[in-house]
């Protein structure tokens, strides 16, 4: 409203009168200004449906663009925990190999692996684990304890097998005992010296 007053004091004169010869002009500036400041009814009314219109598209974008970034970030996070969990499979592969490598028994490798942290294990851009000679050597000195050792060790002395000096092991009774005929025959082959040939 401010304005509109500046509008019709442009044309008063000191004494606070609008002469006559300026009620044209300020007619004419009347007109402009109301032109330029205020819209009709109609253009009002279908200003503001488009408003609005507008104004619920922009509710409904931030909404959507809220629940967008909420997906987004659980995702993210989604992708990293499996990526996460992808690499420590990959360390625990790779130190499982440093395992069999000590002959350590496999059922012994869950409770080790339990024991060592993976997540200060660095892998190479292969997938393999970088130096792989040092946890060699601090598992062997961890885990030493567990390294299988397999002794080989001959017949025991206690009960060395007969030396019969190529003399049959069975008896004749025992081979005429035999009812099936062919393994009578094979025995008594096997067996010639107790039947004098």
């Amino acid at each position: 409203m401010a304005d509109f007053e500046k509008v019709v004091r442009k044309h008063m004169n000191d004494e606070g009168m609008i002469p006559a010869d300026s009620v044209p002009a300020l007619v004419q500036s009347i007109s402009k200004y109301v032109g330029e400041n205020f819209v009709g009814v109609d253009r009002y009314n279908t200003k503001k449906a488009l408003a609005d219109e507008l104004q619920a598209k922009l509710d409904q974008s931030t909404e959507l663009q809220g629940r967008y970034d909420k997906l987004k970030t659980e995702y993210d996070a989604y992708k990293n925990e499996q990526e996460a969990k992808e690499v420590r499979g990959q360390k625990q592969d790779a130190y499982k190999g440093i395992l069999k490598s000590l002959s350590i028994p496999e059922k012994r490798w869950t409770a080790i692996l339990k024991t060592v942290n993976l997540d200060e294990l660095d892998l190479d851009a292969d997938g393999k684990l970088k130096d792989v000679e040092e946890l060699t050597k601090q598992a062997k000195e961890d885990w030493g304890d567990f390294i299988a050792t397999v002794k080989e060790t001959g017949v025991s002395s206690a009960n060395p097998p007969a030396d019969n000096g190529g003399k049959s092991v069975m008896t004749k009774a025992e081979i005429m005992a035999i009812k099936d005929t062919t393994e009578r025959q094979k025995a008594i082959a096997a067996n010639h010296d107790l039947f004098g040939f």
